[in-house]
Parts: C-alpha cells; structure tokens; sequence
C-alpha cells in the first residue's frame, strides 16, 4: 500500500527527519526527531507521527522540556526549562498551568501560571527561600487579595493589592508594633483609616500618605484625648481635648 511499516528513518530533502517504528507511514511508539540541521529535537513516544506520551525536546542540544505531550503539546506533568529558570507541573497546550517556578535551583514561586506568567492564587519566595506572600497574581504581579510577610515570618500587610502596591483595603504591620488598617493608596494609607501600637487604638479619622492629616480622634489606653484637626501627626488647628 505504499505505507512505512517497521523500524527505519525518514529523510526529507536528504535529511533526516525522524528515526523509530512506523505505522501506516506515521512514526508510532518510541522514535526520534531531528531539525533541518540534522540536530536532534525530540526524543519519546509517538503515536500517529505525532509527540504523544512521555519524551524530551531539545533546541541546540539543550534540553528544554522533559515530560508528557499530547498532539505535539506539553501536556501533563512536566518540567520546562526557559529564560534561566525551570517550572515543574502540570502542563496544558503548551504551558504550565499548575506547578512550581525555580530559578538557581531555589524556588520562587508556587501556583497557577497562564501564559508563562504567575497568574491566580500562589504563593512567592524570596532569593534566599523565605515565604514573602501568598495570594493573588495576574501577569506575575500581585493583584488582587493576599497576605506579604517579613523575611522571618512575621506579617507586613494582609489585604488588596494592584500591580504589587498596597491599593484598596489593608492592613500594614511595622516590625515596632505599630499597625495602619483602612484604604491605601500605592502603598500608602490615604483617607479614612486607624492606627495601632500593640493592638491598641491610637487615632482614627484621616490620613495622608500614613500621616495624620484633616479630622481625626486620638486616643491612650482605651480613652478619647482629643478630637479635631491634625496636619503631620500633630494636632493643628481646631479640635477638643477630653
């Protein structure tokens, strides 16, 4: 029938384009194949001349995926080495859409990808290992709810964010104790909001870029000491003292 059946090579153009067992004139089962350099490209399994099963794909010698392919696609569980870093997952058409993003074998990231980006809910790693947020990505930023930490674990902000700054409502913990909670604004708290030292209330009302600023309460211990007008952390202009 004029068919390839059996173990051989194909060549195209007096090049060879693909080596293994072939079926119906398809490569089929475990074979190799090779770029227009006579490089190799892939090595695994096929199944109808196309990469289906486990195998690895090469560019220049240099490996750039090992795992599992489906109509050509990584697809399954896999790892794929790019840009100088490496992510092991889950695979779908082409990218990881669930796994682990490691650069100099340290991990970064763990999560949700789409396109090669962080994308959903993860978790990101500092250079040195430490776990420094976890919450919402889009396109590798923080976006969305989420939780950032100080390298020895304590909590630094729990609430939104918008292009990795502190935008909408949060809450910010100093390493001294002191506490901002309200809206922020690239990563400042502007407008309504409280702060805290050691739990406990210290003033509420307006702010400015952390600041104390327009109408606001001061308290000590649980009680009102003044109410009024506030300009840099300090009382100035109208108000009442209790």
């Amino acid at each position: 029938n004029g068919m390839y059946n059996g173990e051989g090579k194909y060549y195209e153009n007096g090049n060879l384009k693909c080596e293994g067992k072939f079926v119906d004139g398809k490569i089929d089962g475990w074979g190799k194949q090779y770029n227009k350099d006579n490089k190799l490209n892939y090595e695994g399994e096929f199944k109808d001349g196309m990469k289906n099963g486990r195998g690895k794909m090469y560019n220049e010698g240099k490996l750039l995926y090992e795992g599992e392919f489906k109509d050509n696609y990584y697809d399954g569980f896999g790892k794929e080495y790019k840009n100088g870093g490496i992510y092991e997952g889950k695979f779908e058409n082409g990218g990881c859409v669930q796994g682990k993003k490691y650069k100099n074998e340290k991990l970064l990231y763990e999560g949700e990808f789409k396109d090669g980006y962080c994308h959903g809910s993860g978790k990101l790693y500092s250079e040195i290992g430490h776990f420094i947020y976890e919450g919402e990505f889009k396109n590798s930023r923080k976006n969305g709810k989420g939780k950032e930490y100080y390298e020895d674990g304590k909590i630094k902000y729990e609430g939104e964010f918008k292009d990795n700054m502190y935008n909408g409502r949060g809450k910010y913990y100093f390493e001294n104790g002191k506490i901002l909670e309200g809206i922020f604004i690239d990563n400042y708290l502007t407008g309504l909001g409280k702060q805290y030292k050691n739990e406990e209330l210290l003033y509420e009302g307006e702010f400015n870029r952390d600041k104390w600023n327009g109408q606001g309460k001061e308290y000590r211990e649980g009680v009102l000491l003044y109410e009024g007008e506030f300009k840099d952390n300090k009382r100035d202009g109208q108000g009442k003292e209790y």
